[in-house]
């Protein structure tokens, strides 16, 4: 519709219409599908500029060609970067979810640390404790070995007081086997 109603102007209107402000105004409006091919059945009818055409409108007319052609190369650009942009966007987003797992691992790193720590700590406590339960346990056992000794020294001692005392009743029953001897020779 647009074309058409374009097309049955006069070149001047039609230059002043397609101005740069106007044409980024179609171009804002334009859907992104049909916007190439309405561009380009507006350039088509500009192309057939009449024979009468004055120099001023062959010349605006290729002004509005250049800065057209500049528009659509800005336009591949502004597309070419908005693509960018999105891959940008995917790849910050894969950046961000691996930030999250590696903060997650760095966290679970810690934990276990911090589970480590506390183990080893009562590992220490465990070691100390038993440490201080074999240092009573010598002690018990030297005041046993003591004990021993001591009842051993007992033992060796009365050992030898009972030698002593057998000793002496075996001299004392020869003795007394004697006298008894001597005692049936008397009578």
């Amino acid at each position: 519709k647009t074309t058409r109603a374009m097309s049955s102007f006069p070149s001047d209107f039609v230059s002043n219409v397609l101005s740069t402000a106007t044409r980024n105004v179609l171009t804002r409006y334009l859907n992104a599908s049909s916007k190439k091919n309405q561009i380009e059945k507006i350039e088509e009818n500009l192309d057939d500029l009449p024979v009468f055409a004055n120099e001023q409108s062959v010349l605006l007319n290729a002004e509005i060609r250049k800065k057209e052609a500049k528009l659509d190369e800005i336009g591949s650009e502004c597309k070419d970067q908005m693509e960018r942009i999105g891959i940008m966007e995917e790849h910050l987003k894969n950046v961000n979810q691996e930030i999250q797992n590696t903060n997650y691992l760095v966290e679970s790193s810690r934990k276990d640390i911090d589970t480590q720590n506390t183990m080893r700590i009562l590992a220490e406590r465990e070691f100390g404790r038993l440490n201080q339960e074999i240092k009573r346990e010598n002690l018990k056992a030297d005041e046993q070995r003591e004990k021993l000794i001591s009842t051993q020294n007992k033992i060796k001692r009365e050992s030898e007081k009972l030698n002593e005392f057998r000793e002496k009743m075996r001299f004392n029953s020869e003795e007394l086997s004697r006298w008894i001897e001597e005692a049936k020779e008397k009578e």
